[in-house]
């Protein structure tokens, strides 16, 4: 068999929430836990395999405005999303990067079966470049935005059965954070539940006065799903 080019599948399906994304590359690792018996002289006396995970790293671009992203801690075809990162870049088209894993047989993560948190990024109004404003903060009118890196995330805790295979799971602490790039300001104001924790000014003779900030958002979890 030849080898196979082109035309990577979104293992989240490509209705709903993914609609406006289009898939780019897909990278899918399995791992298991490995278990062993020695004999009285040391050598192996039996084995076992448990506790059987798929981690997936699912890569977009944007392909229509009004896209939004996923909860963490929600099930979309039975892959529990860990965590997104959405990337807009003054020359570039905007990008999301969603980790999500599901375990081994058929007790895995079923929809709506965790505790989810949900962006306050909304939707996206333009397919490229920086937004003007950013929810984290405010900045002086007419700075230049030249990056912006979102981050949603939770912690995620699963409990084995009784032979190592997957029981049950759930989320805890979801957390947003904004790290920025501007230029012509030196200047940020964290918005309302943000915490300003760091920020960087430049200045200097023959460029515009450049900074850097990150910024922290903690969420409380949300009953409603949106796996679509």
């Amino acid at each position: 068999m030849g080898q196979q080019f082109f035309n990577p599948t979104s293992p989240f399906g490509e209705t709903g929430i993914w609609a406006k994304w289009e898939v780019q590359p897909v990278n899918t690792s399995t791992v298991k836990q490995r278990a062993q018996a020695l004999k009285k002289d040391g050598d192996e006396l039996a084995s076992q395999l448990y506790g059987g995970r798929e981690n997936i790293t699912v890569n977009f671009v944007i392909k229509a405005t009004g896209a939004t992203v996923p909860n963490a801690g929600s099930v979309h075809s039975c892959y529990h999303i860990d965590s997104i990162q959405v990337v807009f870049n003054q020359n570039d088209f905007v990008r999301m990067t969603v980790n999500a894993h599901k375990h081994s047989g058929a007790s895995s993560h079923a929809a709506s079966s965790c505790r989810e948190y949900a962006s306050t990024l909304g939707e996206i109004d333009a397919v490229f470049g920086c937004p003007s404003t950013i929810m984290a903060c405010t900045i002086p009118t007419g700075a230049g935005v030249r990056t912006i890196t979102y981050n949603l995330t939770c912690n995620h805790v699963d409990e084995p059965g009784s032979t190592g295979g997957f029981l049950a799971g759930d989320n805890y602490d979801g957390t947003e954070t904004v790290d920025i790039e501007l230029c012509d300001t030196t200047q940020v104001t964290a918005a309302s539940g943000w915490d300003l924790l760091t920020d960087n000014g430049d200045k200097g003779p023959t460029v515009a006065q450049t900074m850097s900030a990150s910024l922290e958002h903690h969420l409380a979890h949300v009953v409603a799903s949106n796996n679509s």
